[in-house]
């Protein structure tokens, strides 16, 4: 699979899991990058029925429906509930390896990934908070604990103000967070 592919799949799994509304083919166009390189109409249904085969080969939890009655056209998500892992626990020698994956992630060779990678979650993470503004009733998504590893990268990153921004999201959502409280303590002391 092509980098462009990969990154294009990427965004649309993005694009679905950010939404509670079903997204028309049209409004994914216009939103997730990769499609606009489209050269028809055509071009675009063709890509975008590859993508939805890949996806659901993938073993992701496609949905289509309407969002009202009144819809003509069918759209697209993917229910947060469906996608999500449940909790993963490790046996010692499992940890020893994600610990190793972990130093592998800030290896010079892998840099220019890294930060691609930073910047996808920092775009996921916008994206779910302005699909999220105006529902503060709703829990989230197991944020305070992503927030809190969010916060962990930015400072391995050499970001402490960006880091301190997740922590305070972190604390928002989880007050009594005491992970988040130690680390946003550790960053506020200097």
């Amino acid at each position: 699979m092509s980098t462009a592919r990969a990154e294009r799949l990427v965004n649309l799994v993005l694009a679905l899991l950010s939404t509670r509304q079903f997204l028309t083919a049209e409004r994914i166009r216009g939103i997730v990058p990769g499609y606009a390189a489209a050269v028809s109409d055509e071009a675009f249904f063709r890509m975008f029925e590859r993508d939805k085969t890949e996806l659901r080969e993938l073993g992701i939890p496609l949905e289509t429906g309407r969002n009202s009655t009144f819809d003509s056209v069918e759209g697209y998500r993917i229910a947060r509930r469906d996608y999500e892992l449940g909790e993963i626990e490790l046996a010692p020698d499992e940890a020893t390896a994600v610990g190793l994956a972990v130093r592998l992630w800030d290896s010079p060779d892998l840099t220019g990934q890294a930060q691609r990678a930073l910047v996808k979650l920092r775009q996921a993470v916008a994206a779910f908070e302005v699909e999220r503004a105006g529902t503060e009733h709703l829990p989230g998504w197991g944020a305070a604990e992503a927030y809190l590893l969010l916060a962990r990268d930015l400072l391995d990153h050499g970001e402490p103000v960006a880091a301190r921004d997740a922590l305070e999201h972190a604390l928002l959502l989880a007050p009594e967070f005491a992970q988040a409280r130690r680390l946003m303590a550790q960053i506020t002391s200097g």
